[in-house]
């Protein structure tokens, strides 16, 4: 997981520790990419607003690097809400991301 925010960290890392899931967590963009890149996770839930590299650059990289293959990234869940507020910005969906 890619995600600054100890406490939405922590309840992700709860709830999927619970149901049987070895978590990682990387609190930046940069440090996440990394991570990412050098081991081999099923699913990253990555974060957009991210100190060091924004999670939308961290998503095309591990795409451009191959990173990603069958592998779920998924920053819906933050998206949706994140992207109204900001204007001139593309608008936000699974569509825009490249599901």
């Amino acid at each position: 997981m890619i995600e600054d925010e100890p406490r939405i960290a922590s309840f992700i890392e709860f709830g999927l520790t619970a149901e049987g899931f070895t978590v990682e967590v990387a609190d930046n963009g940069a440090d996440g990419l990394g991570l990412a890149e050098s081991a081999g996770f099923d699913v990253i839930v990555l974060d957009l607003m991210l100190p060091r590299m924004i999670g939308e650059e961290v998503l095309r990289r591990l795409r451009a690097g191959g990173a990603c293959h069958d592998k779920c990234v998924s920053p819906g869940w933050v998206k949706i809400g994140w992207c109204e507020d900001r204007s001139g910005r593309t608008p936000c969906g699974r569509e825009d991301i490249g599901w």
